[in-house]
């Protein structure tokens, strides 16, 4: 399980309703989301590893909308086409070459906001992305990037100014002395190279999957965005791109597809965001439930 932190003014903008205690501590934890903390302004949740929507202050205030029959129709989500290429190196192929991309625009952060998508980015790498090693997550401000980018790998005396830093440190240093490095190096510390993204001007845009780099960085200021899940594994990469999108959708911002293409001239579109139908016992539902 993870436990989430989320605002209450801000969750409750969203749900669309002002709740009462009792709505926290006696209703919405029959969504089986247990209440650990109850303040003034904060709640925090245990979210359980099946409902990964919800680690996100969108997600679950979505799902409480269909809980407490605000709003029962399931969302559907707009992807704009869009004229954004990434391409993938042949070395990635087999090591770390599962690449999902979206493009966000229209984007509003505040305060509140951007601490939720924040935290929302390190739980979805630390439950799904297992600590980064399946998969992990990049996101960069559009207003300096150049397109097309491309997934590769770096020397390891490449250099770039990590994320908060103020000056160039090689690829090596950064894993060595960066606080990020120190903590996720051994996933790529024995590579030869490092697998990195470049923009189109060949900039460094981050060293995955341990930090990106300081001019691409998210503030509240940023507008439109690059998002980029990364890892070994397809189905988390995503799953982890769709939580987030659906995310920022739910504030109003518009979802552009990027079109990604690989050695073998296989091109992959994301985010896709279609519904899917799911088969339904109705019968052994009744029998867990107790109902026969």
């Amino acid at each position: 399980m993870a436990l989430v932190t989320f605002n209450k003014k801000d969750l409750e903008s969203l749900i669309g309703k002002k709740l009462t205690e009792s709505d926290y501590k006696d209703k919405l934890i029959m969504m089986g989301v247990p209440l650990e903390r109850y303040t003034d302004t904060e709640v925090d949740l245990e979210i359980f590893p099946n409902r990964p929507d919800m680690l996100s202050v969108e997600g679950f205030a979505r799902a409480a909308q269909g809980f407490l029959g605000i709003k029962t129709k399931s969302p559907e989500y707009e992807v704009k086409r869009g004229n954004f290429v990434v391409n993938v190196d042949q070395k990635l192929l087999g090591l770390r070459g599962c690449a999902g991309f979206a493009v966000v625009k229209d984007l509003k952060f505040t305060g509140e906001s951007i601490a939720a998508f924040m935290q929302l980015q390190e739980k979805l790498a630390t439950t799904i992305g297992r600590k980064r090693k399946k998969a992990s997550i990049g996101t960069y401000d559009l207003s300096d990037l150049r397109f097309p980018v491309k997934l590769t790998t770096i020397s390891k005396i490449t250099k770039f100014i990590p994320l908060g830093g103020t000056q160039e440190q090689t690829a090596e240093q950064v894993l060595k002395t960066h606080p990020k490095g120190q903590e996720y190096g051994h996933l790529i510390e024995k590579w030869l190279e490092y697998p990195a993204y470049l923009d189109g001007r060949g900039r460094v845009m981050s060293l995955l999957p341990v930090i990106n780099s300081e001019f691409s960085k998210i503030t509240t200021s940023t507008k439109n965005m690059l998002i980029e899940v990364t890892g070994t594994d397809w189905k988390a990469v995503r799953e982890m791109l769709n939580i987030i999108v659906c995310a920022l959708a739910e504030r109003g911002a518009k979802i552009y597809e990027v079109k990604t293409v690989y050695p073998s001239e296989k091109v992959i579109r994301m985010p896709d965001l279609r519904p899917r139908k799911m088969k339904f016992d109705i019968n052994y539902a009744n029998k867990l439930l107790d109902l026969d």
